[in-house]
């Protein structure tokens, strides 16, 4: 091991492709390091309209067509306990594929000839003064070592990074299982969020609209794991009484998770987290692409300016993302409170 990076970033997902290109703008020295390109994340792939224009303000991308999902646009429709309906108006949401926008994001990177290790995942991690040293392992079997002045975890929910250096945040995830159904019936163009009795969906249930299928889902407390599937055929029945359609066939049927611990996103000196390794997703919806992006733009900026200006980018990088950061938090003691009574004001105010 010669080299020193300025930056490695461990996974090559959207908050991880996004701090890559834009700190091979910056000019940073990079390395990317991503275990397996053609995983797949559950999911509903919905992000609101200022995602595009973050990225095309930010690294001059423009989202195509090819990964998007038809529609291309959804409105955001809510659903309460009582059986209250609300549109909200002038709400537009974008409608991703959410592996093919993934892939398109890391493909933008390699393309810039940016550097970069597939089939590669870290084993082991020594913290020093000025850089952080990585064994690394190459296609199972190739152990190496490499080094940065910055190390940037953007390994999401289940960050390798985090449980290293943070193990007590483990535990703190949102279930949430979701089923790819072929309906018979139209679903109008709206991500349907449906806030109901806690007995059928204890945070949120959730049906989208995606070319010839619909995503149905449910958000569930980590307590109540062990009913996440009643929990998600009772919405399925709900959803089947009054919203008109009939479910034809399930597709697949999968269990995720999304983080609900109070956000970290850093670690001493030189360690920046990022997006749903920093825990920075909205526990109340689940939506987290946007938060991953922006998070990982804020890294690169605060890494080059850091390293600009001889200034610890980890400083920087807390002072950048404060207001994402103090966000997540309200959200996860709305999260805390949540009870049907919260959730109908929710609906009849259209917001908090």
């Amino acid at each position: 091991m010669n080299k020193i990076y300025d930056v490695i970033i461990i996974g090559g997902g959207p908050s991880g492709a996004a701090c890559a290109l834009k700190s091979l703008k910056l000019g940073l020295d990079i390395l990317l390091i991503e275990k397996d390109p053609n995983s797949t994340k559950l999911c509903g792939g919905v992000t609101p309209e200022v995602t595009r224009e973050i990225l095309k303000y930010d690294i001059q991308l423009d989202i195509p067509k090819n990964v998007m999902s038809r529609p291309h646009h959804l409105g955001l429709y809510l659903v309460s306990p009582s059986g209250q309906e609300r549109s909200i108006p002038n709400y537009r949401l974008l409608n991703l594929s959410r592996d093919k926008f993934d892939r398109w994001m890391l493909n933008n990177y390699v393309n810039m000839k940016g550097n970069i290790l597939l089939d590669t995942y870290p084993k082991n991690i020594r913290i020093l003064d000025d850089y952080v040293k990585l064994e690394i392992v190459r296609e199972g079997i190739h152990h190496e070592y490499v080094a940065g002045k910055y190390l940037v975890a953007a390994d999401g929910v289940f960050s390798w990074v985090r449980r290293k250096l943070y193990p007590d945040t483990n535990n703190n995830l949102i279930p949430v299982m979701q089923e790819k159904i072929v309906l018979d019936g139209e679903v109008e163009d709206y991500f349907y969020m449906m806030l109901l009795k806690d007995s059928i969906t204890p945070i949120y249930g959730y049906v989208i609209p995606k070319e010839s299928y619909s995503l149905i889902g449910v958000g569930s407390t980590r307590e109540e794991i062990g009913n996440i599937t009643k929990f998600i055929d009772r919405f399925k029945s709900w959803a089947t009484e009054n919203l008109d359609i009939r479910l034809r066939h399930i597709l697949s049927r999968r269990l995720g998770y999304i983080p609900y611990g109070r956000p970290r996103v850093t670690y001493g000196k030189n360690i920046l987290f990022l997006g749903d390794a920093a825990s920075l997703c909205n526990p109340f919806s689940g939506e987290g692409i946007r938060n991953g992006i922006e998070s990982g733009l804020l890294a690169a900026e605060a890494i080059y300016q850091g390293l600009s200006e001889n200034r610890y980018a980890t400083e920087i990088y807390h002072e950048f993302v404060k207001d994402l950061t103090l966000y997540i938090i309200k959200m996860k003691k709305i999260v805390e409170k949540l009870d049907n009574d919260i959730k109908e004001k929710f609906v009849i105010k259209g917001g908090f």
